[in-house]
């Protein structure tokens, strides 16, 4: 099997992995119990375009991006795309590190401080991994 394959294997397991870890966690002594998964992180992260807080649907938006280009790097699809456009997933990402606080009473507007979890960390791994699958698919 040729290297990239192995990538995007080893990318994808990981994404797909960091779907049902832990992705968000409140920082101790914060007065919140609940943990965000990865994929409630996933279903909900767009919303982050609309909370005035644009670092979270930033960050979000390495997830489309990355499908996009997982659905690029199929073994059956020509389509030539630049190489550095596989950065792009991991740079939008990095956004994430800029999550400090999550809306915790809407109402109230009430903030919890968070800190994120391993699953956030699997979830950026997996997107690190990628970036070199175009350049490698294109040596091919």
């Amino acid at each position: 099997m040729k290297p990239w394959k192995w990538l995007v294997f080893l990318s994808a397991g990981c994404y797909l992995l960091s779907l049902i870890i832990v992705g968000i966690v409140p920082n101790p002594g914060a007065n919140a119990h609940a943990e965000t998964y990865g994929y409630e992180c996933v279903f909900a992260g767009w919303l982050g375009f609309f909370s005035g807080r644009p670092e979270l649907g930033i960050a979000w938006a390495a997830n489309p991006a990355y499908l996009v280009l997982l659905a690029l790097s199929l073994p059956r699809v020509k389509l030539r795309i630049h190489p550095a456009i596989g950065l792009i997933p991991f740079l939008l990402s990095l956004m994430s590190f800029g999550i400090t606080v999550m809306v915790s009473d809407a109402e109230g507007g009430g903030v919890t401080p968070v800190h994120l979890g391993e699953g956030a960390y699997l979830w950026m791994l997996s997107l690190f991994l990628f970036a070199p699958v175009l350049v490698l698919k294109r040596k091919d």
